[in-house]
């Protein structure tokens, strides 16, 4: 747990450097504290913000890969213990990221991914999308190899498309 003063210092940091990877900085300096608890086989298990970074830059270095850098990527995901390393992922591999609510069809989701300009997805399962449309499964993300030395190049924004 961080005290008031470090607290205070986390805020002024942000203030002087508002971008995405400060706040990715900040959140991950927490290192080995837990950052999320979940249920496994009836077992309680849980992640820290270290496993997140290395995550985070596992899934970065695969999206690097899997699409041109620059552009949008669209996370169609529900709430899952990866969501957090697939949307730094996102940010980190250089993408703007694009939030669309997994469960909507999949037309209203080419109609977003148009109107976004965004021809990059990933996605809990296939969908039915335009061919353009370069499609990335979880399962393929989440069986990402280790990404020794990863150097993050920061996307340039996040839109939620939300009603």
């Amino acid at each position: 747990m961080k005290t008031t003063n470090q607290l205070e210092r986390d805020c002024a940091s942000l203030r002087l450097h508002k971008n995405q990877q400060t706040l990715f900085e900040l959140t991950c300096a927490h290192g080995d504290a837990p950052a999320a608890l979940y249920l496994e086989n009836g077992e309680e298990k849980s992640l820290s913000f270290s496993d997140y970074r290395r995550m985070t830059d596992d899934y970065a270095a695969c999206l690097s890969r899997a699409f041109p850098q620059g552009g949008r990527v669209a996370i169609l995901l529900d709430t899952c213990k990866e969501w957090f390393p697939v949307f730094w992922g996102v940010a980190r591999s250089g993408h703007g990221a694009l939030l669309i609510d997994a469960a909507l069809s999949d037309r209203a989701v080419a109609r977003l991914l148009s109107e976004a300009d965004c021809t990059a997805v990933v996605t809990q399962k296939p969908r039915d999308l335009p061919a353009d449309v370069r499609q990335l499964t979880a399962d393929e993300l989440f069986a990402a190899p280790r990404a020794e030395g990863f150097q993050p190049v920061y996307g340039d924004g996040v839109a939620l498309c939300t009603s």
